[in-house]
């Protein structure tokens, strides 16, 4: 299960399992950085990769190792989890002091869903022009593919910066 919610990206239900009050703040606050800073790496050195080789199968090589230590840490992470809960004899699910049932989603205010669909909104556009922003950067404007990555990288640490 655990797994399952690495694969699809959910690692705050995980993190919520480990850290309370004050300290899942400071978790969640520094998933969500390293999920910046890696897309920021991403940017930068994607293209040195590219500049360097000259393959693109080998930069593409280079991400799928990169999805394979990151796919093989997680299952040290359930392990690690599942050996705390053998040791501890505590159960995430013990944890649970309440059901979830999909209708308390309607209690929620209307500001709530604004703000939701807002962030859906800016995040889906946002991100969709990161992905064309150095091609977009090369053509419009000139710029070399390492420019054009440092460009998009300072374009979206500002952003999200100030917008989050």
């Amino acid at each position: 299960m655990v797994l399952l919610l690495f694969i699809l990206g959910a690692q705050t239900a995980y993190i919520s399992d480990w850290f309370r009050d004050k300290e899942l703040a400071f978790a969640l606050g520094l998933n969500m950085m390293i999920g910046r800073a890696g897309s920021v790496l991403s940017f930068i050195i994607s293209s040195h990769i590219y500049d360097a080789s000259k393959s693109l199968s080998f930069s593409f090589g280079i991400g799928g190792l990169l999805l394979t230590v990151s796919l093989l840490l997680a299952v040290c992470a359930i392990l690690v989890d599942q050996h705390v809960e053998q040791v501890t004899n505590y159960s995430s699910q013990k944890a649970l002091t309440r059901k979830i049932v999909l209708k308390d989603l309607t209690k929620l205010n209307g500001r709530f869903w604004i703000l939701v669909f807002s962030f859906i909104g800016y995040y889906t556009s946002f991100l969709s022009f990161m992905n064309i922003a150095p091609n977009f950067a090369i053509e419009r404007f000139g710029f070399t593919s390492k420019m054009a990555g440092f460009a998009s990288v300072n374009g979206l640490f500002n952003t999200s910066h100030f917008s989050t």
